[in-house]
């Protein structure tokens, strides 16, 4: 396996694992339950973005991993 290969699995390994603690993290902030005075709209909002910046970590590591594996190998 290539060097860069070799990134790109290391890269969909961290971007996944990225993914699923990124996606927690939102899913406790939209269902966290608070005080009266909290505000539900700005953790679903904060929770949303979270999410989509859990989809960009699945695909901006591989790519990160493609450049930078033959650098490291």
């Amino acid at each position: 396996m290539s060097p860069s290969m070799m990134g790109v699995v290391v890269g969909v390994i961290f971007g996944g694992i990225s993914y699923f603690v990124v996606r927690m993290i939102a899913d406790n902030i939209e269902t966290a339950k608070r005080s009266e005075d909290s505000k539900p709209d700005e953790r679903r909002k904060t929770a949303e973005i979270l999410r989509k910046v859990a989809g960009f970590d699945l695909l901006v590591f591989p790519v990160i991993g493609y450049f930078v594996g033959p650098y490291i190998l």
